[in-house]
Parts: C-alpha cells; structure tokens; sequence
C-alpha cells in the first residue's frame, strides 16, 4: 500500500512537472513569433528609410528576445544609420543659406529654371519654410508661363510656314494649338480667326473657280470669265486664276472667230453651188485671214482656185470659137450678129484684154451706124414737124455719142 501511494505521489508530481514545462514551451515559442513579426515589420520601416520606426520595432524584439544576436546585430547596423543620417542631415543643413543666396543669384541674372532647382534643393532642407515653398510656387509658375509662351511661339512659327506652304488648314490647327496654352492672347485670338477667313475665302474662290472651269467646259466664256473675275477679287494677283482669265480670254477670241470663219465658208459654199466662183474665192479668202492656220479654209481656196482655172480654160475655148464666129460674121457685114458673138466670148474669159477690144471696137462702129440713123430720123421727123418725136431720136443718139456737137447743137 505503502508503494502504492508513493506511486501515485510521483505520478502527479510528474504530470504537473510536465505540464508546466509544456505551458514554458509554448511561452516561448510565442514570443519567438512575435519577435519575428517584429523583425520583419522593422525590415519593411527600414526599406522605406523609416530608420527611427525599423529601431522601434528591433527594440521590442530585442526585449523579447534578450539573447538573439541576430536581433542584437540589426538593432546595432540601425543605430549606426540613423546616427549617419544625422550627420548627413547637420551637413545639409549647413548649406541651406548658400542654396539660398545661389538661388538669389541666378534669379537676379534671370536665369529663373536656375534659380528654382536652388530653392526647390533648400525646401527640401527646410520643408517647413513657408515663405521658401511661396517663392518655389511662384517660380513654378513663371517658368510654367515661359514654356507655354515659348511652346506658343514655336507653334504660332510653324502654323506661319505652313500658311506661307499654302496649307492653311495645317497653319490653323497649329495656331490652335498655340491658342490652346495662351487662351487669353489676344493676337492668337487674331490670328486664327484670320486664318479661319482665309480658308473660309479660300474654299469660295475654289468654288467659283469649280463652277467658271464647267461653264468654260460648255462653251460660256462669258460667264466662266464672269465667274472667274469674281474669284481674283477675293485674292488680287493670283498667277493661277490669272493665267485662267487669259487662257479662257484666248478660247473665247478663237470661238468667235471659228463662228466668223464658219459663217464664210458656208456663204463662200453656196456661192460655189450657185456657179460664182469669185464670190465664193472671195469668202474664203476672208475666212482664211480669220483662221490663217486652218488647213481645211486653205483646202476650199485650193480647190475653187482650181475649179476657177478648169473654168477659164473651157472659157477660153469657148470664146475663141465665138470669136471665130463673130470674125466670119463682120466679114458678112453682119456686125449686130458679130457683137453678140464678141460679147459672149468676152463674157467667158472676162479680163481678156484682145476680145474686149474687139466687141469695143464694133461697138463704136455699130454706135456710129445708130446715130447716123437716129439722127436722119430725127431731121425728118423734125421737117414733118413731129418735133417731140424728133427730139426723142435725138436724146437716143445723144446717148450712143454723148460728145456728139452736131446732135448737142
């Protein structure tokens, strides 16, 4: 019994033995874990440079776990950083004044973008002064300024080559874009809606340019030059509408004359189909001085030249055969017949100088033989005392001999 009770004393002082060194244990591991956490959490503060909170979360650590060297080392390396930074902060602090009176310096000189990497180095020295971070403010918006006003300028430049390009759409989205930093300018203001009235003008010279190009096409000189004079008004001393009004001014002289010249030939084509070949030779002619150049003109003067020497020859042997006839007549004594005979043959070959002498020739002789008639006729009459019929016969031979004294008398 005796061992029994020994037993059972030694098995409960074994399980409470046990027991507590369970409970030690997981004491322990605790804060073996949270020693971690620590650690870990000080390594995030001190990758983001937060030394002073990195140190915080090793301390804590640390007294967790009093003898872990690891833990012991970081809080040393820790320490060491901050005191460097330290340090490096009473170095920096010390050169605030000369960033300061550099940043003065270039600022009087007007070299503002200078001036402001001075102050902005200084304010980060001193982010709590705030006649400092006015001044940075200030800076900003003067540098700010500059850029969009020299941004402006290179934009306004290019839009002004574009328009001297002759792209005046490229030019107005340029100056747009200039207008777009510096709203409130009034000379961009300007520029575009001059820029805008130009393509505006633009875009209506082109239409009446469209609209003079179909006319002209159709043949309405008149009004394709009406159209045309329009357009140069809205930009005097354009070459190319100018050269237009010249070109369209030339078509319209060459139509007229076309008309003209067609009128010829067509007078000149029924004077030939009516046999007067003179006629005809002289419209075509006409119509060749209109159009020197136009080989069909020339053509119709060839051939009627042609059909007017075919006919001349036939004349010619005609006319010599009447003459023949008229010759054998005068012969007979038939001289009235003979005359006949010497005027048609002169009325078949005209500017033949011998036949025309022949039938003058005749003529006068046949005029003498009439008033020698007449005047008889007229004595007699005048003796019966019919003097109006006298003095009728005598008017008709006057007529036949106009220098006649006799029948004057």
């Amino acid at each position: 019994p005796m061992d029994m009770k020994v037993r059972r004393s030694y098995g409960s002082t074994k399980k409470e033995l046990e027991s507590r060194s369970v409970l030690e244990r997981s004491d322990t591991m605790q804060k073996i874990l949270q020693a971690r956490v620590l650690v870990a959490l000080g390594k995030k503060y001190r990758d983001q440079d937060d030394l002073d909170n990195a140190l915080s979360q090793y301390f804590l650590a640390g007294k967790m776990l009093p003898e872990d060297t690891e833990i012991t080392t970081l809080i040393q390396q820790v320490a060491k950083e901050i005191e460097i930074r330290d340090l490096k902060k009473k170095s920096v602090a010390d050169r605030t004044p000369i960033l300061l009176k550099e940043g003065d310096a270039f600022r009087k000189g007007g070299d503002t973008k200078g001036a402001l990497t001075r102050y902005e180095e200084a304010l980060r020295l001193r982010p709590y002064d705030a006649t400092l971070a006015a001044v940075v403010t200030q800076l900003r918006g003067e540098i700010a300024e500059s850029d969009s006003r020299d941004r402006s300028d290179e934009f306004i430049a290019a839009g002004d080559k574009l328009k001297a390009q002759g792209d005046l759409a490229g030019a107005l989205a340029k100056y747009k874009e200039a207008g777009g930093l510096r709203p409130a300018d009034s000379v961009i203001k300007g520029v575009i809606v001059l820029a805008e009235r130009e393509i505006a003008q633009k875009a209506k010279v082109g239409e009446l340019v469209k609209q003079a190009g179909m006319l002209r096409k159709n043949g309405n000189f008149t009004g394709a030059l009406s159209q045309y004079d329009e357009a140069v008004k809205l930009v005097p001393g354009d070459k190319t509408i100018e050269s237009l009004i010249q070109l369209t001014r030339r078509e319209q002289a060459e139509k007229e004359s076309r008309t003209r010249a067609d009128s010829l030939i067509l007078k000149g084509q029924g004077l030939k189909k009516n046999g007067d070949l003179d006629g005809a030779l002289a419209s075509y002619l006409e119509a060749l001085k209109i159009l020197p150049a136009d080989v069909d003109i020339a053509g119709f003067v060839r051939d009627i030249r042609i059909a007017m020497a075919e006919r001349r020859q036939a004349g010619v042997a005609k006319a010599t055969e009447l003459v023949k006839d008229g010759d054998a007549l005068r012969a007979k004594g038939e001289n009235e017949a003979a005359l006949d005979k010497y005027l048609e043959a002169q009325r078949q070959v005209p500017d033949d100088r011998k036949i025309e002498s022949l039938a003058q020739m005749l003529q006068k002789d046949l005029n003498k033989v009439r008033v020698s008639v007449l005047s008889k006729t007229a004595e007699s009459l005048r003796e019966k005392g019919s003097l109006p019929e006298a003095l009728a016969s005598y008017g008709e031979a006057l007529k036949l001999a106009p220098e006649d004294a006799v029948i004057q008398a």
